[in-house]
């Protein structure tokens, strides 16, 4: 599951509880009336936290917990303020957000929190996580070794149309994993039902892959690919 903080998150699918409020039910309603273009239902970030908390809270879903695709370089003003709904924020601002936001919800991945030009605020963020959820970079990295260094964050995404080639990646990974990185691999937008990322996430031995929510014939046929390999090994 993955969330967008502007106006809406994202995510494959909610679930309502059967002792859900009317208000609760309402809002569910609203968020099946919105669509992104990944393919994902859209609503205001605190309603939808608030939500997934309360849905894994009511289940026996142990091992599940929230993800955060925040793409942070997107919200950026020119004067290097972060646009959230309608405020203009300081990175300062922001950090607070991420914090009070880490505390209160079972979040255990935050991927792209601030743009690649603030460094300093990267790794405020991951000195503060200490542990408690991956801080990953995507934009921040572009899965090239030259751009990793130590401390900025404790996660890479790895995309290899990203950086071009495979041999590329492999080296982003290796440079990665000197510095005791969680690696994850990743699809990008506007897929198709290819599987080699499944693979390559395999032979890497790569904690985690990024494929999306199971909606669309694209990203079933990496679920599926998934499951083949773990059989097989």
């Amino acid at each position: 599951t993955t969330c967008t903080i502007t106006s809406a998150c994202t995510l494959p699918s909610v679930t309502a509880h059967p002792q859900s409020s009317s208000r609760r039910r309402q809002h569910l309603l609203y968020l099946n009336c919105l669509s992104h273009p990944e393919g994902s239902l859209q609503a205001e970030y605190h309603i939808l936290l608030e939500h997934l908390t309360d849905v894994l809270g009511k289940s026996d879903l142990n091992t599940v917990s929230i993800g955060i695709d925040v793409a942070a370089e997107h919200l950026r003003q020119s004067e290097g303020l972060y646009k959230i709904g309608k405020d203009n924020l300081e990175g300062t601002a922001l950090l607070d957000i991420y914090q009070h936001l880490l505390y209160s919800y079972p979040i255990s991945y935050l991927e792209d929190p601030f743009d690649p030009g603030h460094p300093d605020l990267w790794a405020s963020l991951t000195r503060y996580n200490s542990g408690k959820a991956l801080i990953v970079g995507d934009d921040l990295f572009a899965t090239n070794s030259n751009n990793i260094t130590e401390g900025l964050a404790n996660g890479i995404l790895l995309k290899m149309n990203q950086i071009g080639t495979l041999s590329a990646t492999l080296r982003a990974a290796a440079h990665a994993r000197r510095y005791q990185m969680t690696l994850c691999l990743s699809h990008r937008s506007c897929e198709t039902e290819d599987t080699a990322v499944c693979d390559l996430a395999t032979a890497l031995g790569a904690d985690l892959v990024k494929v999306g929510g199971p909606r669309r014939g694209d990203r079933i046929a990496k679920y599926n690919q998934l499951l083949r390999l773990a059989e097989i090994l």
